[in-house]
């Protein structure tokens, strides 16, 4: 959209031109005559391929911009699943992909670039051709050559040529990016739009009522709802396998879903949690809030009930706490509390959850159900989808899902007469709470903000001034024999053309000298014999004038010709070289830098800033080189013609100096005003778009887009300074030029007058150098200003590759491949902090034999995820960390994260097919692929060329689980870290999932963090970790019969059924390992 803006300003010089062309012709016709048409035919010819050059670009610019977005949703993926990366050590494939995108796109961008820059180049070269056949046409014709007549008419052409070039290179530039840029808008325009869903008034005792539904997103999955009614007032819980379509339900809840057939109807306000937290980068409070008018006892019942009070206690701001992007600053859990207190502290009518449990233990989990969901809500009609089905038998209307169908649906009693799987399942897990004694389980937390975000000391990136960042770029783009002749192209053309103006000078007035001689001769002798001799000496002297006028010429368009292809080179190479070395660095980066910095900053430098580095800094340096030559040019011809124009050069280089350095200082002070409300811009963009559903369903649109118009105002009025600027910089320029014109033309009146010593060619070639250095000095100290102000955008791109790397210089030498053999696990004093916070990790210490399968719980922000990065090294830490003897901090980074096989919390996919997504570095078959895919039972839904749209949106959260446990069986790993891997999925995912691990890593050692208690009770240990320390790791059998235990708390909590049933699977597995010894 930026180029809107510069077509507005100059589409007029479209009409303008035509009106300037003809006035120019009549005016050039009288001085002399015929040759006129020469010359300003030739240029309008040579401007008239610019239609053909016009559409190419069009036609380029699209294909460049699809290109693009490819490149760009990579490096948004990459941004957003960062961390995955790291921990798979897949920097390498991606960074691959990458470049293998951004070559294509240089590509095109360099054939776009030749074709819109060369029209710059050539006008120039045209300009003197064109004034070289008006002279020469001149001469032919008339047999003279007056100073009056050519400087006269070299001077009309100097008029012409910058509108006629600009009309059909600029203008004509513009144009196709205006096409290309309004159909790309329009096309997004046109697409179908969300038709808001009316609150309808009361038609039945039903809240929520699906007739006849029907929703097809691909061949495999979808919904067909024949009947659904969910009472007004009632629980309604929505429970099924991964993949069934609970989230997609929702969806058709809440009107998401396109394309969808059938009648929903919703009888009064919706309020929406979302499964994927979605916070925004401001306070804990605001994200709460949410536009609501705060009630403050409303308020606190929902920190309350979300049990946030505690988080908010430890943290240094409290409830004004910023919570970063995407709420970096937080844990999962407290992500998802937040997220949930915002849809609860809005009155609504309906509420809609969707798996808000996942995300926490089992004691905040009881918590929110009882004095959440059951209690503060308890009058409203709430649809809760969850895989706990403990919490079935209070519901009053359980619905299970199955493809996409109903299965069961009715209350808790007529659904164990219907269906016998799910009373196995619910047999693991169900409670009765008669008699249950209420039991609440506390923990201090002493978790700071471990990332300041609102410290500008914490930025990595290391500021480069203009001087580093020319070297930088210009080195980037060859080395120093290739900048040398690179430069002297640039300067010589330049002299080419300097020479042309000075030429027909200095041959004019040999010209005039030899006339004045042979009259003067002729005028003693008169006779036939002076007179021929008078003719033939003119007509040698025009011959040899127009051989070496020709020469000049022609070297000159040569040299064009050489720069243009030399400045292409140039500019590949330092756009390759440049993106290569800050994606390098980017994806070497620490995980601390992501953290710090929004993502919004980090892919605004891919995409603003390195659009700048492709196409706008290239032009402008080039400009601004090509008009910076010319001025110099012109000063060097001036004075050449008369010493005494040295003056006018000590009056005028100061003051230009002067003014481009002080101009310089205050855009270098408004240019990061612009860079960060565009960072800002970007950043609450792509957080409207991940927040969408919530943001419709509370019907916040109009904060969202108040909110943003806010930021788009800061933004557009950093570009309103820096523009105003320019123009009052422009009418200074003007004002003083015209000044230092008018004392010149004093000055050659003058001279003339009193000594008769200016001759009509040195005054000829002074005005037209000058009205030459008025009519370019304001363009020509734009270009200068804009040029410093885009270096500073490669300064940005530079401060990348200075950041600091993960990859430790000591290494282990006798490291063998086949490390680690067995899978020991060794922490020794191990402390871990975030920047200077207090230590989120302390003094732990712990010994991991070869195949035992840990499990790792604790509250949320008890350290259980720090722990598991510093496995990784994700995060600098204090101590020692050996696998099977070998202290990790010796390992090659890459070996080591190789060597681990993880199931994140959060599943990351990318968009390409279901083959890359499992091995992105093809060192797989495809038959081990699919094996691995048929572990996980998907194979019915996936294929290998299947492909992964939007960051895996086509899967539920649970299917992104099981094709991450597919990369783990792919790997073979002998050890394996889950972290919360079995949160979002079902009961029966989750036995799968067990059974599937049990299985394939029965000779690994196995580190699982888990809110499900059973999941991880026939481990052989279990870890507990309370304020970042190990306060207890046993057998679970052994930790949960003692009552005093910390362990046996957090069992309790989830109910005397449940924990009877935790304590009878936690013996049988010690008997089991007992009789085993």
């Amino acid at each position: 959209m930026n180029v809107i803006e510069p077509y507005c300003l100059h589409s007029k010089i479209l009409y303008l031109t035509p009106i300037q062309t003809i006035l120019i012709t009549y005016l050039m016709w009288q001085e002399i005559g015929f040759s006129c048409l020469i010359g300003i035919g030739f240029l309008i010819v040579t401007a008239l391929p610019s239609n053909l050059t016009f559409k190419m670009v069009g036609k380029l610019r699209l294909r460049l911009s699809k290109c693009t977005d490819l490149r760009l949703k990579l490096i948004d993926e990459i941004i957003s699943g960062i961390k995955v990366i790291k921990m798979y050590a897949w920097e390498t494939p991606f960074e691959k992909l990458i470049s293998k995108h951004r070559k294509k796109e240089l590509e095109i961008n360099n054939l776009s670039f030749m074709l819109t820059i060369q029209s710059y180049f050539f006008s120039f070269a045209w300009q003197k051709v064109s004034i070289y056949f008006v002279i020469v046409g001149y001469l032919f014709f008339t047999q003279k050559l007056e100073a009056s007549a050519v400087f006269t008419s070299i001077q009309y052409i100097n008029l012409l040529r910058p509108n006629i070039s600009f009309v059909f290179s600029n203008v004509i530039n513009y144009s196709a990016q205006i096409k290309v840029t309004f159909k790309r808008v329009v096309d997004f325009l046109l697409e179908q739009e969300k038709i808001e869903q009316e609150e309808v008034g009361t038609v039945s005792n039903d809240d929520v009522c699906l007739h006849n539904y029907k929703y097809c997103l691909n061949d495999l999955t979808g919904l067909k709802i024949p009947k659904l009614n969910i009472p007004e007032g009632k629980l309604c819980i929505i429970t099924g396998v991964v993949g069934s379509g609970k989230t997609t339900l929702l969806n058709a809840f809440l009107n998401e879903l396109n394309g969808s057939e059938g009648n929903v109807k919703i009888n009064g306000k919706i309020s929406y949690c979302s499964q994927e937290p979605w916070l925004y980068g401001s306070t804990i409070k605001n994200n709460i809030l949410f536009g609501e008018e705060y009630n403050e006892v409303r308020y606190k019942d929902v920190l309350k009930i979300c049990d946030l009070g505690n988080d908010l206690n430890q943290m240094t701001n409290s409830d004004q706490s910023l919570v970063g992007e995407k709420g970096v600053i937080l844990s999962g859990g407290q992500r998802a509390r937040v997220n949930l207190a915002r849809s609860v502290y809005r009155k609504s009518d309906i509420y809609i959850m969707d798996d808000p449990l996942s995300a926490v233990d089992s004691p905040v989990g009881r918590h929110i159900f009882e004095q959440c969901i059951q209690g503060f809500l308890k009058d409203k009609t709430r649809i809760l989808v969850t895989h706990q089905l403990q919490y079935l038998h209070r519901a009053d209307l359980v619905v299970i899902l199955n493809k996409g169908c109903i299965e069961a649906c009715g209350t808790f009693e007529e659904i164990q007469n219907k269906n016998v799987e799910l009373l196995k399942l619910i047999s693991l897990s169900y409670e009765n709470d008669k008699g249950n004694e209420k039991v609440k389980y506390k923990e201090e937390i002493k978790k700071k903000n471990p990332f300041k975000s609102e410290n500008s000391e914490n930025n990595l990136l290391k500021k480069i001034n203009n001087y580093t960042a020319s070297k930088y770029y210009f080195r980037s783009g060859g080395n120093f024999v290739f900048l040398s002749i690179f430069s002297f192209f640039y300067i010589f053309c330049q002299a080419c053309y300097s020479c042309s103006d000075y030429f027909l000078k200095v041959t004019q007035e040999r010209k005039t000298s030899t006339q004045i001689h042979l009259l003067h001769n002729d005028t003693q002798k008169n006779n036939v014999y002076n007179n021929i001799e008078y003719e033939s000496a003119l007509h040698d002297e025009d011959i040899s004038f127009t051989i070496t006028y020709s020469i000049i010429t022609l070297v000159a368009f040569l040299v064009t010709i050489l720069s243009l292809f030399m400045t292409k080179k140039f500019i590949s190479t330092a756009s390759k070289s440049i993106h290569n070395d800050m994606l390098c660095s980017l994806l070497a980066a620490p995980l601390r830098f992501f953290n710090l910095h929004y993502s919004g900053q980090i892919f605004g430098t891919f995409s603003r800033d390195i659009g700048n580095l492709d196409q706008v800094l290239p032009a402008t340096l080039i400009e601004a080189s090509r008009n910076t030559l010319f001025l110099f040019g012109s000063i060097v011809i001036l004075i050449l013609n008369d010493v005494y124009y040295v003056v006018f050069a000590i009056f005028l280089l100061p003051f230009l100096f002067s003014l481009l350095f002080g101009l310089n200082k205050i855009t270098r002070r408004l240019e990061p005003l612009e860079g960060e409300a565009k960072s800002t811009m970007l950043s609450q963009l792509n957080s409207t778009v991940l927040g969408l559903t919530t943001i419709r369903t509370s019907k916040k649109q109009n904060l969202v887009i108040s909110e943003f118009d806010e930021i788009q105002d800061v933004y557009n009025s950093s570009g309103y300074l820096m523009r105003g600027l320019l123009y009052a910089v422009a009418t200074w320029i003007d004002s003083f030029m015209t000044i230092i014109l008018a004392a010149l033309t004093f000055y050659f009146v003058l001279t003339h007058q009193l000594f008769h010593i200016v001759n009509a060619s040195t005054v000829g070639l002074a005005l037209t150098q000058i009205l030459n250095f008025l009519g370019i000095i304001q363009l020509g100290l734009r270009k200068l200003v804009d040029s410093l102000f885009l270096i500073s955008t490669v300064g940005r791109l530079q401060s990348y590759t200075f950041l600091k790397r993960e990859e430790s210089d000591v290494q282990t030498n006798n490291l063998e491949n086949s490390w680690p053999l067995h899978g020991n696990i060794f922490y020794q004093n191990v402390k871990m902090k975030y920047n200077d916070t207090e230590y989120v990790l302390s003094d732990i210490n712990c010994d991991i034999k070869a195949n035992e399968k840990i499990g790792i719980v604790g509250r949320t922000g008890a350290g259980k995820s720090s722990l598991i990065s510093t496995l990784f090294r994700l995060n600098d830490y204090e101590g020692d960390i050996l696998i099977d003897n070998i202290d990790i901090k010796k390992v090659p980074l890459k070996k080591l994260r190789r060597k681990l096989a993880i199931i994140p919390q959060e599943p990351v996919l990318f968009s390409d097919t279901i083959r890359y997504n499992l091995d992105p570095f093809n060192e797989y078959p495809d038959e081990k692929i699919w094996e691995a895919i048929k572990e996980v039972q998907l194979q019915s839904i996936v294929s290998l060329d299947f492909m992964v749209k939007d960051s895996g949106n086509n899967f539920s959260l649970g299917e992104k689980q099981l094709l991450c446990l597919a990369r783990a069986i792919l790997r073979k790993n002998r050890i394996l870290i889950m972290d919360e891997a079995t949160a979002n999925v079902d009961l029966q995912t989750d036995r799968m999932i067990k059974d599937t691990i049990a299985e394939k890593f029965r000779d690994c050692t196995v580190l699982t963090i888990a809110h499900r208690l059973m999941t991880i009770m026939d481990y052989d240990k279990v870890m507990v970790l309370q304020n970042g320390k190990i306060v207890e790791f046993d057998h679970p059998y052994l930790l949960i019969k003692d009552e005093d235990t910390l362990f046996y708390k957090m069992a309790r909590e989830t109910g005397s059924s449940m924990l009877n049933t935790l304590k009878s699977v936690a013996f049988s597995a010690y008997e089991k390992r007992i009789a085993n010894l």
